[in-house]
């Protein structure tokens, strides 16, 4: 029976959570009648909450024909995520890390160039992340690989492949570490900034040109990874020129290579939408593109294809998305971790 109250007061903590990180500032009738939760139950997780000091009282506030009552707001700097993603500018690794709020708000920022990535490069930012603001407690990487079962399974920067990675980033920082591919971040951020349109099925693909491209699949509302985090790996596609030896400079080429590139992921998951990233397109390589898919495909379905160069606010929402998303459980953890360590303190009280 214990356990049944613990979980049902888990959903309902988690669900009045939820409602106030939206709405940011309420009182408990309107917190009661937003949830669907008794005003009786809201009183005692708002207690609970601000023992926490993940609620904070807002002072009072006009009721209709009644006393004035107390209106609260969420914490949003209750903890903190650091978020650190690459991608390449001028021919070089830039690195943006920064820190966000529980809104998403970023409330500390810093950027780096790298000739070369290894394992502790990234040290040097995320120092000074935690020097400067209190409550870490995740560090979501997005780089151009993969990970699964803490293990970086493929990346471009080789020396961070194998299990390493993780096990070294977590014992530095001593807190959950998360790793998102980089194309799958930029992929996801186009998604969320697009939710209205309806574009259920979203391929991304990514064009670094130092490096082989990879693509990010958006299906059913989430990243699509299949077997093994493999889904969007490019560098086995039966493409016409080796992408080590494509000349970005030289129209044709490129147009012959991305016309299969299309053709492959138009009929396979058929888009709704197509985000290119890359800064090699020219008007005349753009107007080919669409020119082609629209005679490819004929009137099979509507596709739509959109190119930029400018990966950064893509990129930077996918990854904030990502990382708000394991933050709010990471929340939960905390929770269970405060109740495990009240339960000790007061087995040792009754010793």
């Amino acid at each position: 029976m214990r356990a049944d109250n613990q979980l049902m007061k888990k959903i309902n903590r988690e669900t009045l959570r939820e409602v106030l990180q939206k709405c940011q500032k309420a009182t408990k009738p309107e917190l009661a009648a937003k949830t669907g939760l008794s005003v009786v139950t809201i009183n005692a997780l708002i207690t609970d909450l601000i023992q926490r000091q993940e609620v904070e009282e807002n002072g009072l506030v006009p009721s209709e024909g009644g006393r004035p009552s107390m209106q609260y707001r969420y914490n949003n700097n209750f903890c903190h995520a650091a978020v650190l993603y690459c991608y390449q500018k001028e021919e070089q690794t830039y690195a943006h890390c920064l820190v966000i709020d529980l809104s998403g708000k970023v409330i500390w920022r810093q950027e780096k160039f790298y000739t070369e990535v290894e394992m502790e490069s990234f040290t040097e930012l995320l120092d000074q992340a935690f020097q400067t603001v209190e409550k870490i407690k995740v560090i979501a990487f997005g780089l151009p690989g993969e990970a699964n079962e803490h293990t970086v399974l493929i990346n471009d920067y080789e020396k961070l492949i194998g299990k390493e990675f993780f096990s070294y980033y977590k014992e530095r920082y001593h807190v959950p570490i998360l790793f998102e591919n980089d194309v799958n971040a930029m992929t996801y951020g186009y998604y969320c900034s697009n939710r209205s349109k309806k574009e259920d099925i979203v391929v991304g693909v990514y064009f670094p040109k130092r490096y082989i491209p990879g693509a990010g699949i958006i299906l059913n509302q989430k990243i699509y990874y299949g077997t093994q985090h493999f889904a969007g790996e490019m560098k086995r596609l039966p493409v016409p020129i080796p992408w080590e030896q494509l000349n970005y400079d030289d129209e044709e080429e490129v147009f012959k290579e991305l016309k299969t590139i299309l053709e492959i992921f138009g009929c396979t998951f058929a888009p709704a939408k197509f985000i290119l990233y890359g800064d090699f397109f020219t008007l005349s390589l753009i107007k080919k593109l669409k020119e082609f898919t629209q005679n490819f495909f004929g009137q099979s379905f509507c596709i739509n294809i959109e190119i930029t160069e400018n990966i950064e606010k893509d990129y930077e929402t996918g990854m904030i998305s990502l990382v708000l998303e394991k933050l709010k459980q990471k929340i939960e953890d905390l929770e269970e971790n405060l109740n495990e360590s009240e339960g000790k303190n007061a087995c040792r009280a009754s010793v």
